[in-house]
């Protein structure tokens, strides 16, 4: 983004801050940006409307990495990409990813023999 300064409008860490994101709703009046959950996961209430947002970023953004970066970005710790989803706390471990699939391939087995 052009015109946005790290350290100012973009967080070191990844992400916008709270002035890049100000300036951001400046230039898009219409814009309903926000600012990243930062909050841990196990301290977010389950279901709640900071909980949805950040399962949902980390979601999408798991597939942008997937799809739209280089093998090369995908594993560079210093990539914003790779910044953002730290910061949003989006960690799949090989654990929980497998119980993901498990839990897909149960499903998808059960929907068979019906």
């Amino acid at each position: 983004m052009k015109g946005y300064k790290i350290g100012v409008h973009k967080s070191r860490s990844g992400g916008l801050t709270k002035k890049g994101v100000a300036k951001y709703r400046r230039e898009n009046p219409s814009s309903k940006l926000q600012t990243a959950v930062t909050t841990k996961p196990s301290k977010l209430k389950p279901g709640s409307k900071a909980a949805k947002r950040r399962i949902s970023f980390c979601k999408r953004m798991k597939g942008m990495k997937a799809k739209l970066t280089s093998a090369k970005t995908a594993r560079d710790p210093n990539s914003r990409i790779n910044k953002a989803l730290r910061k949003w706390n989006c960690r799949w471990g090989e654990k929980n990813l497998k119980r993901l699939v498990f839990a897909v391939l149960v499903s998808v087995d059960i929907a068979m023999n019906y």
